[in-house]
């Protein structure tokens, strides 16, 4: 219960002000046609780069939402009343990756008509596979940008250090999704030395956030 009130809180403020989807929904939709715009003239290209355009689209466009959502609290020092309130720290972290994660899931979902009429492919034909990877990956983006968003919260130069910092621990994970993904557009089977990959990125993080997490917070 207070886990789903944590996220709740995040959510309504998140509905309310509409900051991190909008800028999220545009900047992918943006982009997405940009790629597309790149190869039209070149049709039998645009499957080859589809795979590659949408994860990149998502990572840039969770860069934006992952220091809106740790700077919530720290508007009107509303941290202060959870830190000294007596919730599992723990909780904190798992409140933040979960919004996080929700609100890049709203994003792939509001962008999947774009690739379909982008790039030409039919993603509802191939959703069984593509919503696990979506997840599995999406899971260690979030996890990964909400423990690094809480680290760089209070530093002047975040919305520069989040990228530098966060762009070498995402780009294995990056390169299981893009194959991933290309395997399924292209009909093929899925290795299971990828999924492996997203499957211990998940682990590792999520781990790792819900024990550091108490420890960023306190600096």
């Amino acid at each position: 219960m207070l886990l789903w009130n944590l996220v709740r809180k995040d959510l309504l403020l998140e509905w309310k002000n509409k900051d991190a989807v909008l800028a999220m929904t545009a900047f992918t939709a943006l982009v997405l046609l940009l790629f597309a715009i790149a190869v039209e003239s070149i049709p039998a290209l645009l499957r080859d780069i589809a795979p590659g355009a949408v994860w990149i689209t998502y990572l840039f466009a969770a860069i934006l939402g992952f220091n809106r959502v740790a700077m919530v609290e720290r508007e009107n020092n509303a941290m202060y009343t959870l830190l000294v309130a007596p919730i599992d720290r723990s909780l904190l972290f798992i409140s933040k990756f979960t919004v996080n994660f929700l609100l890049i899931s709203l994003v792939q979902v509001l962008s999947l008509p774009l690739i379909m009429l982008f790039f030409n492919i039919d993603i509802f034909l191939m959703m069984g596979s593509l919503s696990w990877i979506f997840i599995l990956t999406t899971l260690g983006m979030s996890a990964i940008g909400t423990l690094f968003s809480a680290m760089l919260v209070n530093i002047r130069m975040k919305d520069v250090l989040m990228p530098l910092l966060t762009f070498p621990l995402l780009v294995p994970l990056l390169i299981a999704a893009v194959s991933l993904t290309r395997a399924v557009f292209n009909g093929q089977e899925l290795q299971s030395t990828w999924v492996n990959l997203l499957l211990a990125y998940d682990v590792i993080f999520i781990t790792a956030g819900t024990i550091l997490y108490e420890f960023l917070l306190e600096e």
